[in-house]
């Protein structure tokens, strides 16, 4: 390099493209341009051996290493897909809109629940049974108990030995707050022991009873009064019914107590158990011990279960009433499918009975090892609200409302052993109604393939799971059972085929009565048929009493008048009258029984 080159050679930016030019290619003398030596680099050295297979692995000079042998030369043919795309740019317009923010939803409340129509039906005018309504059912009790001569006179007889010296009207006054104040453990033991027996569930018959007297341990064989036989004459006493013609004893059965007989015969026997001088001579006070010593402590706990803790913590909830409201037009169309006909004859009420009741628990499938007829019975007593006055509304009693239905179902829900859904899954069950054809058809092992929990060991047993997941199990087995056709056991369920089936069933059952039997004493309406005219009658009638005409030839009917009016109208003919409204007479049915007529009629 020239030493006036050395000064752009060694400056700090790069030089021109004509500097380094010239610093490459310098000039020579006189003008001539000198030839710059380039470097040739060698050839890279030969490897020592041969990686590949040649044809000559002998030799190692260059043309060796690349006479590759024939079965190193592979070919791969392959093909690849070539798409084509769509590069073209695609605009999307945007139209910004205000959002509106979800509307918030309406707390949920009884009074918009399936469960509303309890505020008419029911005596409380109130979703639970009210302190109010079993004070009259007390004080109807009472009456009827004080009305027989027999115990008032041995109370009054074994007051006067009583060291407290009450004068009668003083020892009744004090006796009835006595009874008040277990009035609801009466009135619990009661609706459960009605139920242990195989007659009528409104009343404690002989079997039930014993299974009373051996739970509480009231009689004993050391006792100079209170032995077995003691007690068994007691029953006998208390079921007395001197008027066999009253309104009182056409539903009161003569092996079985009422509410009022039972509440005679725990004061009979708390002065055998523990009066007549033998703890003490008052009457209350043995009474109280009756209750502490033997009653309360001993009688199952499911006996003294209070309706309303259920139906507040169990059945009154969101949840169960989504689940109700989303069937409700099956499971009415199930209620009146068993609305089945009197085994006596005649038309079909219009709401259950316990006969039809049980038959709905025996056709689900029900009844098992776990869940016995009892327990069937108790369902139904427990799901209906309190009556005060057992005798003027005895039909009320004893039925079964669409409400009633859906609080019984869950009950039977509550208390019977419904697996969860994923246990059912793990097990290979598609649904419950599967589930259950199983266990009824395989026998013991098969009934517990899948463990039963502790808490549908009883109804008292603490519930781990809502009630709502437990109905949404039950009401499957229902629906899929009424639809199960044996014949045809691979038609398969839908829903809308089951509410069709439903009505079919309940169609060819028969008409159904509207017009049922009053719950207080006024009138009511008698009719007769002849010559295609419908004669109605309206008359005084006695309490209880059916609206139903009775009798032999129609002209005696006729004749019976006696009555507040009586008119004749055509079956379609609107009907007006000041005490009925408008009304449209429907259908009249005449049923034949022997040789009485029964009449039926109903109002559109």
């Amino acid at each position: 390099m020239r030493p006036s080159n050395l000064e752009k050679a060694l400056q700090n930016a790069l030089p021109m493209n004509a500097d380094l030019v010239k610093m490459t290619k310098p000039p020579g003398p006189d003008g001539m341009w000198l030839d710059l030596y380039k470097p040739i680099p060698g050839k890279c050295p030969l490897p020592l051996k041969h990686t590949l297979k040649v044809k000559d692995n002998s030799r190692l000079d260059a043309d060796s290493f690349a006479d590759l042998d024939d079965n190193n030369i592979l070919f791969l043919v392959a093909t690849n897909k070539v798409i084509k795309k769509d590069t073209r740019e695609t605009r999307t317009k945007i139209e910004v809109k205000p959002v509106r923010p979800p509307t918030p939803k309406e707390p949920w409340t009884l009074p918009k629940s399936i469960f509303k129509a309890r505020l008419k039906e029911c005596e409380s005018k109130a979703f639970f049974d009210s302190q109010k309504v079993a004070n009259k059912m007390f004080e109807k009790d009472w009456s009827l108990c004080m009305s027989k001569d027999k115990i008032v006179s041995m109370l009054s007889r074994e007051n006067k030995g009583s060291y407290k010296r009450y004068d009668d009207e003083q020892f009744l006054k004090e006796l009835k707050k006595c009874m008040h104040k277990h009035y609801a453990t009466i009135n619990s033991a009661f609706n459960f022991y009605a139920t242990q027996g195989s007659g009528s569930p409104f009343h404690v018959q002989l079997n039930a009873y014993t299974c009373f007297l051996d739970d509480t341990q009231i009689p004993s064989s050391d006792s100079k009064f209170c032995k077995r036989s003691d007690c068994d004459t007691t029953f006998i006493v208390a079921n007395y019914q001197a008027d066999k013609k009253s309104d009182l004893a056409k539903i009161n059965e003569d092996h079985g107590l009422l509410k009022f007989e039972f509440m005679e015969v725990i004061m009979r026997m708390a002065v055998m158990k523990h009066g007549k001088d033998q703890a003490t001579t008052d009457v209350i006070e043995a009474i109280d011990m009756l209750f502490d010593q033997q009653i309360s402590p001993n009688i199952p706990q499911i006996a003294l279960v209070d309706k309303n803790d259920f139906i507040r913590d169990r059945l009154y909830c969101e949840e169960v009433d989504d689940i109700y409201k989303k069937h409700e037009k099956l499971l009415r169309a199930i209620y009146s499918r068993y609305r089945l006909p009197p085994k006596t004859g005649g038309v079909r009420r219009k709401t259950l009975t316990i006969d039809d009741w049980e038959k709905f628990c025996n056709d689900m499938g029900f009844v098992d090892q776990k869940f016995g007829i009892p327990d069937v019975r108790l369902s139904y007593v427990w799901c209906r609200m309190m009556v005060s006055d057992v005798v003027a509304s005895y039909d009320k009693m004893i039925s079964m409302t669409f409400i009633d239905f859906l609080e019984a179902l869950g009950w039977v829900a509550d208390t019977k052993f419904i697996p969860p859904s994923i246990e059912l899954e793990t097990a290979g069950f598609a649904n419950w109604f599967e589930w259950q054809q199983h266990t009824e058809q395989g026998g013991d092992e098969a009934f517990n393939i899948i463990p039963h929990r502790e808490s549908a060991s009883s109804f008292v047993a603490e519930k781990k799971r809502p009630l709502a997941v437990k109905v949404t199990g039950l009401l499957d087995i229902v629906f899929r059972r009424l639809f199960f056709d044996p014949a045809n056991p691979d038609n398969e369920f839908t829903y809308e085929g089951c509410i069709n089936l439903m009505k079919k069933t309940d169609k060819n059952l028969g008409p159904w009565s509207v017009s049922q039997s009053p719950s207080t004493g006024g009138e009511r309406d008698e009719a007769t048929s002849s010559g295609g005219r419908v004669t109605l009658r309206r008359r005084r009638h006695r309490v209880g009493q059916r609206g139903v005409g009775k009798g032999l030839p129609p002209e005696a009917l006729l004749r019976d008048a006696g009555g507040v009016g009586e008119m004749t109208w055509r079956e379609g003919e609107e009907v007006r009258d000041a005490k009925m409204g408008r009304k449209k007479l429907f259908k009249l049915f005449e049923l034949t029984k022997g040789s009485n007529k029964l009449f039926r009629w109903e109002f559109l």
